[in-house]
């Protein structure tokens, strides 16, 4: 008796969302062939017995002799100098979690060679996607406006140093109407990257209540093919 096995890939062959959680149900297949060759003079029945790993189940349409705890027996009638081949499959099955605003455009590349319809998935989920996307690049917007006004009062601290460098040099009255008009004008830009700012904020918490809606109220269920 030779016994080899061979495995398949996970699949996926269902995806379901609900509550704002994304569900992906997902089986893997592995074929233990048996090949058995008699020697002998006349036929002769073998018991393959086949231990089953944690986890792992017999695929339907498997028929065993008998079952254990532990193990599947099969029984196969050999013919004297012939050869028979058993095949067991096995399936295990296994369910992984995602939460819907964490889905991504990755995702989908993920899936594409899964067997589940990529296309309907992402025509669930494109506005989740889309708002996300939204989400982002008002976040990146404040970062910037946040790195401008970060680099204005560091150099606002730097002209009101120089200030005070100049008492009593020659240059010191054009040098600070110089000083202080820029200071007026970073005060102003300063005042505008505050309203600026409040706006972006108000649009995030906007587009923020927004994807949680999109992602509480998605709700589908795709098979696999």
């Amino acid at each position: 008796v030779n016994a080899t096995t061979t495995g398949v890939p996970r699949r996926l062959f269902r995806v379901r969302a609900r509550e704002g959680i994304l569900i992906q149900d997902s089986e893997e297949r592995s074929t233990t062939t048996y090949e058995i060759r008699s020697e002998g003079a006349s036929a002769t029945t073998v018991v393959v017995e086949h231990r089953l790993r944690p986890g792992w189940k017999l695929a339907d349409g498997q028929k065993p002799a008998e079952s254990t705890p532990g193990a599947e027996r099969f029984r196969v009638t050999v013919d004297a100098g012939k050869e028979q081949r058993l095949e067991v499959v096995e399936v295990r099955t296994g369910t992984s979690q995602i939460y819907v605003g964490d889905v991504s455009q990755a995702l989908f590349t993920q899936l594409s060679a899964t067997g589940v319809p990529v296309a309907e998935l992402e025509r669930a989920l494109r506005p989740v996607i889309d708002k996300k996307a939204e989400v982002a690049d008002l976040d990146r917007k404040l970062g910037e406006l946040e790195m401008e006004r970060a680099r204005i009062l560091e150099d606002q601290q730097r002209l009101r140093e120089n200030m005070k460098a100049l008492r009593g040099s020659a240059e010191e009255r054009q040098l600070l109407q110089r000083y202080t008009r820029q200071l007026d004008e970073q005060e102003n830009r300063l005042a505008t990257l505050l309203k600026e700012t409040a706006d972006l904020r108000a649009r995030r918490d906007a587009a923020n209540a927004e994807l949680a809606r999109l992602v509480s109220s998605v709700s589908f269920d795709i098979g696999g093919k």
